[in-house]
């Protein structure tokens, strides 16, 4: 069982962080937005969950499994075996948010003795295979153990990273709140592997037993990236849109003559390395040598009829690795390779800790981020705020590596921004004519400035302009008033 203690950073007031409890069960397995519904209660600052060993390569490394989203911010983390009283403290080496893993170890060489390790599966199951789940959820100190059975395989957006989708296991095992980082087993010829691990359950009313598991396929994933690189490089990503083509009509008109099919590549990310290789109006033929349907969709498992989203097959690289494409292109065919690198999205969903944040004569500016809206603005983010920053949210790209988008988030009331303060959660365009990159920008255009006025565009036409010096000097007594210490923190944490 995992005991984490977390110190979570409020994105949404930068300067503080929410408040840290003592450690005891609380609700921890989390549920996608939209249809999925969050589990943990908002101010909830201590978590449990579950976590089992796993022995590694032929060195037999011996380290802790469980979920991201269960050791996330966390201050302290400490772990106890079943049947035993004593926790030993632990530590994190290797997070990663977008498939909600990570590895844990513990120093303590007691810790280990006895501890059962388990094997992963190379396979994925079948379809109505029987699988066991076992955890620590709500309801009881000691480990629980359901039994259902595997009912769809498919791509699933993660809930603590939403911006991209990753393999995922359905099953109608009972899934419940502690049971985050859990092992799900399946028993084949008389031999028990782990098939997976326990994360997210689908919280709609109108369902009932729908449950996630992590695939032993993306865990492997993580695990041979962790071991390769000493750190999280991620898994391959596209860095471009794409638009089905499912109307006989278009396709004729794009050159696909019948029985051909493609999608239609409609935007691409100009800082990846599709954008040195793909152009928009591409239409992708095959990726890594399997067809592409009309729908996006490629053959999964062979015999078995099941088809999958070709993200699939991305996903399944690792970053370095080369990923082929056949493409029509002005109605030629052509042969592409494209080296995949990590595709950071726009609006990053694991920006740093502590947050960043600048404050100029009472003029709040932090970055766009995916923690920002849900701090802001709740689980419904993508329903309650700005239709502006979820545009940039669902469909922003990176023009250059490190752009950012600046939102004034408030403005600190005085006497200097009477008339201001009425202006919160928009986002700046300009800074005295000059769009900045990012925040690190904007706070070298505000030092460098020598006009008479700081002038500052936000979006639906209006602007704020404060004297310059005047507002260099009153920044200090804002940030006083407002029970502030610093008026700046950068990507590097430092706090001036």
């Amino acid at each position: 069982k995992v005991f984490a203690a977390v110190s979570e950073p409020n994105y949404a007031v930068p300067w503080a962080y929410k408040p840290q409890d003592e450690v005891v069960p609380v609700r921890d397995v989390r549920r996608p937005r939209q249809s999925f519904k969050k589990v943990l209660k908002e101010g909830e600052d201590a978590r449990t969950g579950t976590a089992f060993a796993v022995a590694w390569g032929k060195e037999g490394k011996q380290w802790l499994l469980t979920n991201a989203h269960v050791v996330r911010h966390a201050a302290v983390v400490q772990v106890r075996k079943r049947g035993d009283h004593q926790k030993f403290i632990a530590t994190v080496l290797c997070v990663g948010l977008d498939c909600d893993l990570a590895v844990l170890t513990v120093s303590s060489a007691k810790f280990w003795e006895g501890l059962p390790r388990v094997v992963l599966s190379v396979e994925l199951p079948k379809l109505q295979d029987e699988v066991t789940v076992v955890g620590y959820p709500i309801g009881g100190d000691n480990a629980c153990v359901t039994v259902g059975v595997v009912s769809r395989i498919d791509m699933q957006r993660y809930n603590v990273c939403w911006s991209r989708s990753l393999l995922a296991i359905q099953i109608d095992a009972a899934i419940n709140p502690g049971n985050s980082g859990g092992p799900c087993f399946h028993e084949e010829s008389g031999s028990v592997e782990c098939i997976g691990v326990a994360f997210q359950v689908l919280g709609r009313d109108d369902a009932e037993n729908i449950g996630y598991i992590i695939p032993s396929e993306v865990v492997n994933h993580f695990l041979v990236d962790y071991v390769k690189h000493k750190s999280y490089t991620g898994f391959g990503s596209c860095g471009f849109t794409i638009q089905a083509l499912e109307n006989g009509p278009m396709r004729h008109a794009l050159g696909l003559k019948n029985g051909e099919s493609g999608i239609l590549v409609r935007r691409v990310d100009p800082s990846s390395s599709a954008g040195k290789v793909l152009k928009k109006g591409d239409i992708i033929r095959k990726v890594q040598g399997q067809d592409i349907g009309d729908d996006g969709k490629v053959p999964f498992r062979g015999a078995r009829n099941e088809r999958i989203d070709f993200h699939y097959l991305i996903s399944k690289l690792f970053i370095g690795d080369t990923c082929s494409f056949q493409v029509l292109r002005d109605k030629h065919l052509l042969e592409l390779r494209m080296k995949l690198s990590a595709v950071r999205p726009l609006v990053l969903h694991d920006p740093p800790d502590p947050p960043k944040y600048f404050v100029v004569g009472g003029l709040v500016f932090v970055p766009l981020s995916e923690p920002f809206l849900m701090d802001d603005f709740g689980a419904d983010f993508h329903k309650q705020a700005p239709i502006g920053m979820i545009y940039h949210w669902a469909e922003g790209m990176r023009q250059f590596a490190d752009h950012e988008i600046i939102v004034l988030s408030q403005v600190l009331a005085s006497p200097l921004t009477v008339g201001f303060t009425d202006f919160y959660n928009v986002t700046l365009l300009k800074f005295n004519g000059q769009q900045p990159k990012n925040l690190e920008d904007l706070i070298h255009l505000v030092k460098a400035s020598k006009d008479e006025y700081l002038t500052f565009e936000i979006e639906r036409n209006n602007s704020i302009i404060l004297p310059r010096k005047e507002a260099l000097k009153q920044t200090a007594n804002i940030l006083k008033e407002a029970l502030l210490r610093f008026r700046r923190r950068d990507s590097a944490g430092l706090e001036v």
